[in-house]
């Protein structure tokens, strides 16, 4: 679970890379982007939280 976890962070910095190597830019804001790249986020925090509870 995400809520609470002291890694958000990280897992929140590697979306905005993510989102940079892409080539992406924010629609508004920082964090905003278009939602074309919904996708590719689904699939990082679903990775993160994969290996999350792999661990826990």
């Amino acid at each position: 679970m995400i809520e609470g976890n002291p890694e958000v962070r990280e897992l929140e910095n590697a979306c905005l890379a993510a989102m940079r190597g892409a080539g992406e830019t924010p629609v508004r804001g920082r964090e905003y982007f278009h939602m074309s790249t919904l996708g590719t986020i689904l699939d990082l925090v679903d990775d993160w939280t994969d290996t999350d509870r792999q661990t826990s």
